[in-house]
């Protein structure tokens, strides 16, 4: 005999008896079935149309043979009865016209809600699960459900919260000296046990269901406390909200935004949970209608609820910025529209925007974002203000992102005077500020001043938060991060392994902050030469991240790319392209093509192209990188640069030796811009540029390649520099040794005009040149230009030096020299008065 039923009762399955879920139907089944059906009911259809429609009901049978009904009747296809359905002012009576008999669900729900009503507590059941119709049907935490605010909202006895006093109450009780203590909430009647009995009266009648949360962070065998999970199929969500008893109140939203806020941990260590609470805080926002005259909703009481900041702020600590920005732009909109842009709240929002554009390394449009917040900032609250200095720091880290970092330290310095001033010396935000400026010495390769004040940040943060805290947890990850970055790689394995440890314990398995870690000891097994372990850790990790934060999330991409380069580096060139070309659309269909991590994706894609001998293709990919780099990052960014220098080296690597020089030149100019005159890149380059001159049989190029680093540690360095006059002092040996005087003339014209732009024409440095130049075209043949420029050189010389300086004389001696060598006539002629 066969039996149906919505209960779920132990004892249905004893003394011989079977129970038999009959679930929804699988996403097949559901295809399945509406192909069959629609092609009968001659309705056009596609795959995607179906497969939204079985979505939208939940893949519920006895729905979908309902809705294929009505549309056979009414002739309407997929997307015109799901816009009948997802309209709230239709209801289910409307939308499944055949439930009003006593075997539709209407029916079935209101016999099923008042036998768990029914139940012990009594009256709870319903209201119960009214909450649940606004929440998440896919994955509700019990925790929300059985948090205070929750509980005094289900409570059939629970008294009302005491009103709001009035000023003058207010003021009363101030004279009596009644302040600061709350008056205190009734007292409920019933308490998590209840609720969790009403969830079972409930769940045996099959309105909802209740699962343990699939959590691999925890023991399988070990049933951890708050991981609960409440789930219920969206038409009987429907239905209850449609209900008069159970329909969508102000005060129902808010009693949930406030359960939502109870259960939401400080540190989300339990990343399903997490999202599931942002996901139950996204669809009770879809439930709180808005005021048709204010266009304030639910969530809004003067101000924005908590729980809309605290979701934002999840979503930025789960590293899933895209979502974190679309969120912040949206309340930013709303902040804007009821309060105003000068209103403290909506600088709060903009300065989470702002942070979530420079976190993500959003560098396109982010800088004036981030100048008009601050200038805004300063004109409202003062230089000083907290949220001023805040939003100095956010610009000091674009700087950083940019490559910019001595711009950043200086922003830095800046906060921390300020700080110092308002005698802020311990808060988290001063912390936090010394930490970043660390971070910033170090990426300028001062790794003494870095470490050392990483050591005194993290004393202070195990004194005031303890070695538990995850801002603790992050100098500790900083200090062993660039341990390894200067190269101490062991070490830096070996301290990065006991804060994985840490992590472990306080963060989990699945937090953004323990991924990193296990990628940054990737990274260094790589550098210290480990290539096989290095792979092998990612390995593993890539699947992990894929699994918890998804596969387009920007830590996941950034473990991607860590593995291709790996592979690329341990010489498996075909696996490295492989996976460069796997995840490389992926990269920049989530995080766009100007995004700093997509572009150096690009470029070590065309390194491995590269080693792998498809030179072209290299070649191809960083001719069209490298004005990019050049708009995003500027021209002279590490990466810009190191693009450009390997593009100089493959054109030359296809015999295209022109335009490899004057690619390098290019690089080294801008080389020389951005690292100073003194680096010894520049150096380097310069070496390498007068190497395929010589080697291309262009003395005239290494002339000038002489010429250009002259000219470099002139601007940078100053005329009178110890590395000037040496280099200055090579190129004369050079132009002397080749003999040829024609080039010799070109470059020293060169050098006078690269001369004047930055020195004096009196200075004496200009004078010397002018006399080689003078002198150089006498030794060509030209002496007639000779003498005419000499002349005007001893004018000079008496107005500027005098009569009686050394060069004043030596000119003139030369002079003479040259006109009795000419025979010319006025060989006895004053030189001053010519």
């Amino acid at each position: 005999m066969l039996v149906t039923t919505r209960r779920r009762e132990l004892t249905l399955s004893v003394q011989g008896r079977e129970l038999i879920d009959v679930d929804v139907y699988t996403p097949e089944e559901a295809r399945d079935l509406l192909t069959h059906a629609l092609d009968r009911a001659g309705i056009a259809h596609t795959d995607q149309h179906m497969h939204d429609l079985a979505e939208a009901l939940g893949y519920l049978p006895l729905a979908l043979n309902q809705a294929v009904s009505y549309m056979s009747a009414l002739r309407l296809d997929c997307p015109a009865y799901l816009e009948l359905f997802h309209d709230r002012m239709m209801t289910l009576d409307e939308v499944f016209p055949d439930w009003e008999r006593r075997r539709a669900l209407a029916a079935t729900w209101e016999l099923s809600v008042e036998q768990a009503d029914s139940y012990r507590p009594q009256g709870v059941a319903r209201p119960l699960l009214g909450l649940i119709a606004l929440l998440d049907g896919s994955g509700i935490p019990e925790d929300v459900l059985t948090a205070s605010p929750a509980i005094r909202w289900v409570d059939p006895t629970a008294p009302a919260p005491p009103a709001k006093k009035s000023v003058w109450k207010k003021l009363s009780n101030a004279i009596r000296g009644h302040t600061g203590v709350p008056d205190p909430l009734p007292q409920l009647s019933i308490g998590p046990h209840d609720v969790r009995a009403a969830l079972a009266s409930l769940e045996r009648l099959s309105l909802i269901s209740r699962t343990n949360r699939d959590d691999s962070q925890n023991d399988p065998n070990v049933l951890q406390p708050g991981s609960w999970v409440v789930r219920c199929h969206q038409l009987v969500q429907r239905a209850t909200r449609e209900h008069h008893l159970t329909a969508p109140t102000r005060k129902a939203v808010h009693a949930l935004a406030d359960a939502l806020m109870d259960a939401w941990p400080e540190i989300e260590r339990d990343t399903a949970q997490a999202q599931q609470l942002r996901d139950n805080t996204h669809v009770l926002r879809s439930h709180a209608r808005p005021d048709p005259q204010s266009g304030a909703d639910w969530l809004w009481n003067e101000q924005a609820h908590t729980v809309l900041f605290q979701a934002g702020v999840s979503l930025q600590f789960a590293s899933r910025f895209q979502e974190a920005i679309t969120h912040w732009t949206e309340m930013l909109s709303l902040h804007e529209r009821l309060l105003g842009s000068e209103h403290q709240d909506t600088f709060n929002v903009r300065t989470h925007l702002a942070s979530c554009y420079v976190t993500s390394e959003d560098l396109a449009g982010s800088e004036k974002f981030l100048t008009d917040l601050l200038t805004d900032c300063q004109g409202t609250f003062g230089p000083d203000h907290e949220i001023t200095l805040i939003n100095r720091n956010n610009l000091a880290i674009y700087y950083f992102h940019s490559g910019d970092f001595s711009r950043a330290i200086n922003e830095l310095q800046g906060v921390l005077t300020a700080q110092r001033n308002n005698l802020e010396t311990d808060t988290p935000e001063t912390l936090t500020i010394r930490h970043n400026l660390a971070i910033c010495f170090a990426e300028e390769k001062q790794y003494e001043r870095a470490f050392k004040i990483l050591e005194d940040v993290l004393s202070d943060r195990l004194r005031i938060l303890g070695p538990d805290h995850r801002d603790t947890l992050a100098v500790r990850y900083s200090f062993a991060d660039y341990l390894g970055r200067s190269g101490q790689h062991k070490r830096a394995i070996r301290a990065l392994e006991e804060i994985h440890l840490s992590q472990l314990r306080v963060l989990g398995p699945n937090h953004p902050r323990t991924f990193l870690t296990r990628r940054t000891i990737a990274i260094n097994y790589e550098k210290a030469g480990q290539l096989e372990q290095a792979i092998s850790l990612l390995e593993e990790l890539l699947p992990d991240q894929q699994g918890v934060l998804g596969p387009n999330n920007i830590e996941t991409l950034a473990t991607h790319h860590r593995l291709a380069f790996s592979r690329s580096k341990a010489g498996r060139l075909k696996q490295a392209i492989s996976t460069f070309n796997s995840f490389l659309p992926d990269q920049q269909r989530a995080l766009g093509d100007d995004h700093p991590r997509t572009l150096t994706t690009r470029r070590d894609f065309a390194i491995a192209l590269s080693m792998a001998g498809h030179v072209h293709q290299a070649i191809d990919i960083l001719k069209q990188l490298q004005p990019v780099q050049i708009r995003v990052l500027g021209p002279g960014h590490e990466e810009t640069l190191d693009s450009g220098l390997r593009l100089a080296e493959h054109y030359r690597d296809i015999g295209n030796t022109i335009q490899a020089t004057h690619q390098l030149e290019v690089v080294f100019r801008e080389t020389s811009r951005s690292l100073g005159s003194n680096h010894r890149d520049v150096f380097t380059m310069a070496a390498l540029l007068m190497d395929w001159h010589s080697k291309d049989g262009d003395s005239y190029g290494v002339f000038r390649a002489y010429k250009n680093l002259v000219l470099e540690h002139l601007r940078h360095l100053g005329p009178n520099h110890r590395q000037t006059l040496t280099n200055l002092s090579d190129l004369d040996n050079s132009l002397r040794v080749s003999g040829d005087v024609t080039d010799a003339i070109r470059i020293y014209g060169e050098l006078l005009t690269g001369f004047l732009e930055t020195l004096d024409p009196n200075h004496p440095r200009i004078l010397d040149i002018r006399y080689k130049i003078a002198n150089l075209h006498y030794q060509a043949g030209e002496a007639t230009r000779g003498i005419e420029l000499l002349k005007s050189l001893i004018s000079d010389h008496h107005r500027i030096l005098g009569g009686s300086h050394f060069r004043t004389v030596v000119s003139e001696y030369v002079l003479e020299k040259w006109f009795e060598e000419q025979g010319a006539q006025g060989a006895d002629e004053d030189p001053e008065s010519s």
